[in-house]
């Protein structure tokens, strides 16, 4: 009969197994719940918590794949567009506050002058198809999407007067006849 002895100890091998096992479900736990809060933010707006994940880490990770011109200008157009898509989007939602509107507005162009220096690079290159095709594709959304952005500012200015009147009237102190 074999003789079964009570081990007091864990071998150098199990512990190894272990912290390898341990360390590879850590790391799938931590990709999978950046991976998981990287694609809601995604679909944020500005003025939602995950909006500064969606334009720091998102967009930086997309800069970063772009190596080439071309890839840039292709990249840059994408965030002009959709810094007009979400301000557009909030428009209909009427939650494009003046300080919302103020953060897509300095975005905007942001990825404006960016996208110029880019354009810029591809005359430089040589590239003068492309470099004219994004002009032109850009240049009637750009267009189409200024007016929502021009018409909340025109609004906001004209109920600025109202407001301030309403609230001195509000506020104009009252006198009481005896």
């Amino acid at each position: 009969m074999p003789i079964i002895r009570e081990r007091n100890y864990i071998s150098m091998f199990e512990v190894r197994y272990f912290a390898k096992a341990a360390s590879l479900i850590l790391i799938i736990a931590v990709v999978a719940g950046g991976s998981g809060v990287s694609l809601a933010a995604s679909s944020a707006l500005p003025g939602d918590k995950l909006y500064g994940i969606k334009v720091n880490v998102n967009e930086s990770i997309e800069d970063s794949f772009a190596r080439t011109t071309e890839a840039k200008v292709i990249v840059q157009s994408k965030k002009v567009e959709r810094r007009l898509v979400e301000a557009q989007t909030l428009d209909k939602e009427n939650k494009l506050s003046p300080e919302i509107q103020n953060i897509v507005e300095k975005k905007l162009e942001e990825h404006i002058d960016k996208l110029t220096e880019d354009i810029d690079d591809l005359r430089a290159e040589g590239n003068l198809e492309l470099a004219l095709e994004t002009t032109s594709n850009l240049t009637p959304v750009l267009e189409a999407h200024k007016e929502i952005l021009q018409d909340k500012e025109e609004l906001l200015l004209q109920r600025a007067p109202v407001a301030v009147k309403s609230r001195q009237v509000v506020d104009a102190p009252t006198t009481h006849s005896p």
